[in-house]
């Protein structure tokens, strides 16, 4: 956990002779300052009325090509990558008489490409070494690769240690894969991007009926001897989302969880408050956005559930509300979202839609923000954080709609 301590006076007067032109940009239509500014999308931070560098330690950040993904904080879950050797290259081994090429292209500035061509069956392909996959467990899959040349591709699991055989297959054209055989196991949730010329990401759910040790190969899916593929990268998950490139070479690697906490020192109001916020949720399950905590316990958290609606929890730990939204986040679409307490109303929009309003909370001076709650959602889904901006005080409806537009 990383807590930020600062000790800055809110003093009006002393704010005021603080702020900055730059901040001027955050202040809400009814003339609101905010006193905490964490703007990912421009680098530009702030607290108290003053400019600082990137306040959270060990922080991963975007943007990054190899992910697809803009500039913001990344907030996932712990993962490994189970593939020990997740960038292609000729210690991959050859299944069937294919001749693999190391390359030297450096896609995205991560992979130099490995060329696998055919030896003249559709079978022939390349695999990192062997995994095991339980049964019934959700995997999620990411391969990196290049235009085959004959403007298709294969990825095959094969094993003939459960009977029936497990197999499953994706086939295609590049930025086209799609499941083509489903034997003793499912394929589910493919998505296909290209990221870069030249570099296409597909990214897939998977799961068998038996539990196996077995790997992933991938080919030109052709019978012409002579025909290519190349592979860049391969990255195989426990979990139903896929997560941030995890480098990998000789054994497989993990990632810890990405646990983000601020202390509410040198900013949060007395007796009231507003957070607006612009979030990415990158998966498919429930998946917090941002969760204020006030002295006594108190809570308040953004968050989007299994289903995928946005909603507002407040309240202690055992007596929790909840504010339905009727509104859902997509995945990889950004959301914004503006709340505002106080002793009398706690109101939330989305989007700029109008204002929601729940019976009044006690919620007292604020003790810190977290950008993760695993006390509400024990693996949450991955979200990137675009910007996120605290006012020491309610803003007024109009505002409120404005910050989430």
């Amino acid at each position: 956990m990383m807590a930020l301590q600062l000790d800055v006076s809110l003093t009006s007067a002393a704010f005021r002779r603080r702020v900055l032109p730059w901040w001027l940009v955050y202040r809400s239509v009814d003339g609101r300052m905010p006193d905490l500014i964490l703007d990912y999308t421009n680098d530009a931070y702030g607290l108290g009325g003053q400019k600082i560098a990137q306040p959270i330690a060990q922080a991963r950040l975007g943007p990054s090509v190899v992910d697809g993904r803009a500039a913001g904080l990344l907030v996932e879950p712990q993962r490994s990558n189970l593939v020990a050797r997740s960038v292609a290259r000729p210690t991959w081994g050859p299944v069937g008489p294919v001749t693999l090429t190391a390359l030297d292209e450096a896609r995205a500035g991560v992979f130099p490409g490995l060329l696998i061509t055919s030896g003249g069956a559709s079978w022939h392909r390349a695999a990192p070494g062997n995994m095991t996959f339980e049964a019934g467990q959700s995997y999620a899959m990411t391969l990196w690769y290049g235009q085959p040349s004959a403007a298709m591709m294969k990825a095959t699991l094969y094993s003939t240690a459960t009977t029936p055989p497990s197999n499953l297959e994706l086939q295609g054209a590049a930025g086209q894969l799609a499941a083509v055989v489903q034997n003793g196991g499912q394929i589910t949730d493919i998505r296909n991007d290209q990221i870069t010329d030249g570099l296409y990401r597909m990214r897939c759910r998977f799961s068998l009926s038996q539990t196996v040790t077995t790997t992933w190969g991938f080919g030109s899916g052709t019978a012409t001897a002579g025909e290519s593929v190349t592979i860049y990268g391969l990255q195989i998950e426990e979990g139903a989302d896929a997560t941030g490139y995890i480098l990998s070479d000789g054994v497989a690697v993990s990632r810890g969880a990405d646990r983000y906490t601020l202390a509410a020192t040198g900013w949060g109001g007395l007796e009231g408050g507003t957070l607006a916020l612009r979030a990415t949720p990158m998966g498919a399950g429930a998946a917090v956005f941002a969760s204020v905590t006030d002295l006594s316990g108190e809570k308040i958290t953004a968050l989007c559930r299994a289903d995928g609606e946005i909603v507002l929890r407040y309240g202690a730990l055992g007596s929790v509300e909840e504010m339905p939204t009727g509104m859902n986040a997509l995945r990889d679409q950004a959301v914004a979202i503006a709340l505002s307490w106080s002793g009398t109303a706690l109101r939330l929009t989305l989007g700029g839609s109008p204002v929601q309003t729940a019976a009044p909370i006690a919620f007292g001076a604020l003790s810190e923000l977290r950008l993760y709650d695993d006390d509400i959602i024990a693996a949450p889904a991955p979200v990137q954080i675009g910007r996120l901006l605290h006012y020491p005080m309610p803003v007024s409806d109009a505002a409120l709609q404005a910050l989430s537009s």
